[in-house]
């Protein structure tokens, strides 16, 4: 689970992504075995800040959230 602290906001949304790329590369080094890993985040529908940063970073939606479940789902497959 990644948060950004308040004091963070509003910048654009650098600090959050060097923070989730952080994570990423966290993941690929913990898997050294493997050729790629699945990642996937889910995200409340009205947080557009934290899809933005998503579609930034290459994840993609792969279902969307909805009235009676809000979270949606995303996934990035990140390469070596």
């Amino acid at each position: 689970m990644l948060g950004i602290a308040a004091r963070y906001r509003k910048q654009g949304g650098k600090f959050a992504d060097e923070v989730l790329l952080d994570a990423l590369y966290d993941m690929l080094e913990r898997e050294p075995n493997h050729e790629s890993v699945a990642v996937f985040a889910r995200v409340d529908r009205h947080n557009l800040p934290s899809q933005k940063m998503l579609r930034r970073i290459g994840f993609q939606q792969v279902i969307p959230g909805t009235p009676e479940r809000r979270l949606g789902w995303w996934l990035l497959t990140v390469d070596r």
